[in-house]
């Protein structure tokens, strides 16, 4: 029943009610009292009826007017509920309208998996330079409608050697980004298990690494401590430096400098990966301006620091570039760095 006809309902009701409190309070109307004929002689009589008829009229005049008083309350009660319903319907007298039942999501089809999939592996550089939002939003939509069985399909494809190394570093990344709980335990269980492998330490470390899901801190350590592959210690550490944990830079550096001193082609790409750190790493980079030998390490550290506009490695610039031990080369790249901070801070 719609507000204004359960008003009008209440209206008409209010109306039959005061119509019987009104007959009820008056009663029948008075009939006239005729007096006695005039051959009745009895004058006491007459007398005693003209008083109690005068009585009567007068009680029913009280009882009309008390009518008219309940017919003025009820009015009233009456515009009353016309202005509330005109406001808005009263506290708890609303009609209540049912929750709707949330939207199945459909389940995704194969080939909306696969476009899907291909779309979040050509973000993945993005993702791993910082960025990637959309990327990663589609990829959880994805799996939120493809729920627990699309999640365990990933696994299944991620532990399945014949699958393509490139296809399971994205399954590794997607299965990162999810933040589902299954996912991320498949992934650090990876890691647990030293007989995992290489591979598969690397490719789990990677994509944890870059994860935002919480409670990472512990498999991240306990693989950047323990794990015998340098590529997975290295990428766990970087996972924690990336966190801001407080051992993550010290021992993301001491991984770069193993692999530079071991002369493991890595060792480069390790060290580029600090500038993905900010300026938190600013610190370690200078340093090593003066303790590494190895003339491509030390290049691509002076460029790093000169792109990034670095006013506080002047001073071991300077040491560098004015180093008579050190390659022509090597004295020259910091003379240009030295020339471009400087300019910058006037």
């Amino acid at each position: 029943m719609g507000m204004k006809l359960a008003w009008l309902v209440a209206g008409a009701t209010a109306g039959v009610v005061v119509t019987l409190l009104v007959k009820a309070a008056v009663g029948p109307e008075p009939q006239t009292l005729r007096a006695p004929p005039p051959d009745r002689t009895d004058a006491l009589r007459l007398a005693e009826l003209e008083q109690e008829n005068e009585k009567l009229r007068t009680a029913a005049g009280a009882l009309r007017q008390k009518a008219a008083q309940l017919v003025a309350t009820v009015a009233a009660q009456e515009e009353q509920l016309k202005a509330a319903e005109e406001s808005g319907p009263m506290p708890g007298k609303g009609v209540v309208q049912p929750e709707k039942p949330p939207a199945t999501l459909a389940a995704p089809t194969e080939e909306e998996i696969k476009a899907e999939m291909k779309a979040f592996g050509g973000a993945l550089g993005q993702i791993i330079q910082g960025g990637g939002e959309e990327a990663k939003k589609r990829l959880r939509e994805l799996l939120a409608r493809g729920g627990k069985p699309l999640i365990q399909a990933l696994v299944a494809k991620f532990e399945d050697d014949t699958t393509d190394i490139g296809a399971r570093v994205v399954v590794a990344h997607a299965l990162a980004q999810s933040g589902d709980p299954d996912a991320l335990e498949a992934l650090k269980s990876t890691l647990r298990d030293p007989d995992a492998g290489m591979l598969m330490h690397r490719f789990a470390s990677h994509g944890l690494a870059f994860s935002d899901a919480e409670g990472l801190e512990t498999i991240l350590s306990f693989t950047a401590h323990k794990a015998e592959d340098l590529g997975a210690r290295a990428n766990a550490a970087f996972g924690l430096a990336r966190r801001g944990a407080e051992e993550g830079i010290p021992l993301y550096m001491a991984t770069v400098d193993e692999a530079i001193e071991n002369g493991d082609p890595a060792g480069l790409q390790y060290l580029g990966g600090v500038t993905l750190l900010g300026k938190k790493a600013y610190p370690a980079m200078r340093e090593r301006l003066l303790t590494y030998k190895e003339p491509q390490a030390l290049l691509t550290l002076i460029e790093v620091l000169k792109a990034r506009g670095d006013k506080g490695a002047i001073p071991n610039l300077e040491k560098l570039a004015y180093d008579s031990g050190r390659p022509v080369a090597i004295q020259k790249s910091a003379e240009a760095a030295l020339k471009v901070l400087r300019e910058n801070a006037k």
